[in-house]
């Protein structure tokens, strides 16, 4: 089912980072938790390693290669409960593709323009902000009631500015539907934006992941965890919201010459609620999958301000 990994007869030293790792688990589905700084020096490496680097994915382009091969992937799991720093978990799956979401696949190629439903003058506060480009584009995409239109919301959603994130939580963690369940202890988990909206009449809190920036192909994908890690720190939180069905939603945005572009797309992770509870069961990571995609959205600048903007939004 899944291809084997076998240690060169090579010195330690000069393996890739995680060959070690995928050779003590040829066989089994995931291993065990374990301190990365711990596991960096048992496999023969020396210096301080990033450890971000390693088991922080954010795309597949950022993933070692030889986990790749091995159809892997490092899921970060906070502070190691015996070790130094953080701890971390591979899961295996059949395809390396389960763990993320590809651009090209979740996002439709039709482009439709965007007026927006308010007073144009209203957006040139984005002018002057010439920094935290993904939190910009994303109140953006509120304020102007594009966000609203890709998500299918109801006309009188709040054009309030979302929440956005950065703590530590704890939450339970299976990998892949196969895979154990692991504890992911008092990491960092960072939110890009949280707000409650209403669709059809009932409310529903939008968490999203934003990314800006149109890279090459290979670098336009998310990783799952980006989205469930999120979406699992706020069912685990002290005052979850009880009974408000959670959408998380990925959006990448983009410049074109006086254009920015916007793709939305939402998702849906079947099993999600089952987190709120007391002993639960968590939903497998890879499990997360698309739920409705739409057109990639045009929002064109007034021709006095636009090339200011485009500036400021920059990739």
């Amino acid at each position: 089912m899944f291809p084997a990994f076998r240690l060169s007869s090579a010195s330690v030293v000069f393996m890739s980072v995680f060959a070690m790792a995928l050779s003590e688990i040829e066989g089994h589905l995931d291993s065990t938790p374990e301190s990365f700084m711990d596991y960096w020096k048992r496999s023969g490496h020396t210096g301080k390693p990033r450890t971000a680097d390693h088991i922080s994915v954010q795309n597949l382009a950022g993933l070692a290669p030889e986990l790749i091969e091995a159809n892997a992937f490092p899921f970060r799991l906070g502070k190691a409960l015996e070790g130094t720093g953080t701890a971390f978990a591979l899961a295996r799956s059949e395809r390396i593709e389960d763990f993320f979401l590809k651009d090209s696949d979740v996002f439709l190629s039709k482009v439709d323009s965007y007026e927006p439903d308010v007073d144009r003058e209203l957006l040139q506060q984005f002018v002057f902000l010439s920094s935290q480009v993904e939190v910009n584009t994303v109140n953006l995409a509120i304020a102007s009631g594009l966000l609203a239109r890709a998500l299918r919301l109801d006309a009188d959603t709040p054009r309030i500015a979302p929440a956005t994130i950065s703590s530590t939580f704890s939450f339970p963690v299976r990998p892949t539907p196969r895979a154990v369940v692991h504890e992911h202890v008092h990491g960092q988990v960072e939110i890009d934006a949280a707000f409650l909206a209403r669709r059809d009449g009932y409310t529903v809190l939008v968490v999203l992941e934003a990314k800006h920036g149109r890279g090459s192909e290979d670098k336009e994908t998310l990783a799952k965890t980006k989205l469930a890690y999120p979406a699992s720190a706020i069912c685990r939180s002290p005052d979850p919201p009880a009974h408000i069905p959670i959408v998380p939603v990925y959006l990448r945005s983009f410049t074109e010459g006086e254009q920015i572009m916007f793709r939305v797309v939402e998702c849906v992770w079947p099993g999600l609620d089952s987190l709120r509870v007391t002993d639960p069961e968590p939903p497998a990571v890879t499990s997360l999958e698309i739920a409705r995609v739409g057109p990639t959205l045009r929002l064109e600048l007034d021709p006095s301000w636009a090339l200011s903007v485009s500036g400021t939004l920059r990739r």
